[in-house]
C-alpha cells in the first residue's frame, strides 16, 4: 500500500491521546460539533499543524544555577531579535505527526487555488510532509496523483472531495471546512470522513477526523475502527480512570456513530496534466 494511504490507515491510534484521563479537579465543559461557517465565499484556510502545547509568548520563570541575566540585553541584541522556538517533549504526542502529515498533504493539494474549478489532478509529494516515501538519503520527491474537487458558496463551508490512490483502489475523503485557525478555534473547524474502496467495490477502513468546539478553544477527534485501536479503547475505559482517581476530560472517546459516509462516488476521469504539483499551481 502506498505510504499516502497507509498514513491515514494507521492514524487510529491517535484517538486515545486526545481522550486520556485528566484530574478530577479540572472543570468539565461541553463539546459541540456545530459551528457556523465564516461569512463570505472565499476559500477557508486549513490548519497547517496541530500542537498539544502552545509556545509561551512570555519569558519562562524557570532559572538554572548558571543562568545569565538577560534584562540588560539591548532590544536589538540577537537574544531579543532571533526567532524563538519552544519544544515540549511528550512521547505520546509523536502520534500527532501523522495528523500533521495528513493536513499537510491536503493543503499541498491547494484547494484554495482551485476552488470551484471542478475536478482536478494534484501531484502530492509525500516527502514534503515528512512521510519519507522516496529516497530518504536525497529526499527525492515521491508523488501520488490525487484527484480533488473543492467548492464553496456564499456563507457555506468549503467542501473538499479527494480520491487518494492506494495499490488496490482509492481512499475517498470528504472534508467540510467552516472556520480557519483563529483565537477562538486554534485548530480551525472542520469535519472529514473517509473510507477505503477497493477496485472491486469492497469498502474498509471507515473513519473520521473532526474538530469539536469546547470551552476555551477546540479539540481534535479521530476515529478509525482498527483492531489495535479497539483494544486500546477497551484498555482505557472510564473505569480505569476512576480506579486511578482520575476522570475523563472535555472530550469523550470517539465512537463510530459520528462517522458519515463520504458518498463522493467513483473517482472522476480528469484528462491532461496535473493542475497542482507539490503545492504549486501549474499553467497560467
Amino acid at each position: 500500500m502506498k505510504k499516502t494511504s497507509y498514513i491515514i490507515a494507521i492514524m487510529g491510534i491517535i484517538s486515545l491521546f486526545f481522550t486520556g484521563c485528566s484530574n478530577k479537579d479540572d472543570d468539565s465543559s461541553s463539546s459541540s460539533t456545530e459551528v457556523s461557517a465564516i461569512s463570505g465565499s472565499d476559500s477557508i484556510a486549513l490548519s497547517s499543524k496541530v500542537s498539544v502545547v502552545e509556545p509561551k509568548t512570555s519569558d519562562s520563570t524557570a532559572r538554572t544555577a548558571n543562568a545569565i541575566a538577560t534584562s540588560g540585553f539591548s532590544a536589538t541584541a540577537e537574544y531579543n531579535t532571533d526567532d524563538t522556538t519552544t519544544y515540549v517533549y511528550e512521547e505520546s504526542a509523536e502520534s500527532l505527526n501523522l495528523v500533521n502529515e495528513i493536513l499537510c498533504q491536503i493543503t499541498q493539494g491547494r484547494p484554495d487555488l482551485m476552488m470551484n474549478a471542478g475536478n482536478y489532478k494534484a501531484q502530492i509529494d509525500g516527502n514534503k510532509c515528512g512521510t519519507m516515501t522516496g529516497d530518504s538519503q536525497s529526499n527525492a520527491p515521491s508523488y501520488d496523483m490525487w484527484t480533488i474537487n473543492a467548492t464553496r458558496t456564499e456563507g457555506q463551508p468549503m467542501e473538499i472531495k479527494a480520491w487518494v490512490p492506494q495499490d488496490d483502489g482509492y481512499i475517498n475523503a470528504n472534508m467540510s471546512v467552516s472556520q480557519p485557525p483563529s483565537t477562538d478555534y486554534p485548530l480551525g473547524f472542520f469535519e472529514m470522513n473517509f473510507k477505503a474502496v477497493a477496485a472491486d467495490g469492497t469498502e474498509s477502513m471507515k473513519g473520521y477526523m473532526n474538530t469539536t468546539a469546547i470551552s476555551g478553544g477546540n479539540a481534535l477527534e479521530f476515529y478509525n475502527p482498527m483492531e489495535i485501536e479497539q483494544t486500546m479503547q477497551s484498555a482505557s475505559s472510564a473505569s480505569v480512570c476512576t480506579d486511578a482517581g482520575l476522570s475523563f476530560g472535555d472530550v469523550s472517546l470517539p465512537d463510530s456513530s459520528k462517522w458519515i459516509d463520504p458518498d463522493i462516488g467513483d473517482i472522476p476521469t480528469v484528462t491532461g496534466p496535473p493542475s497542482v504539483v507539490s503545492g504549486d499551481k501549474t499553467g497560467s
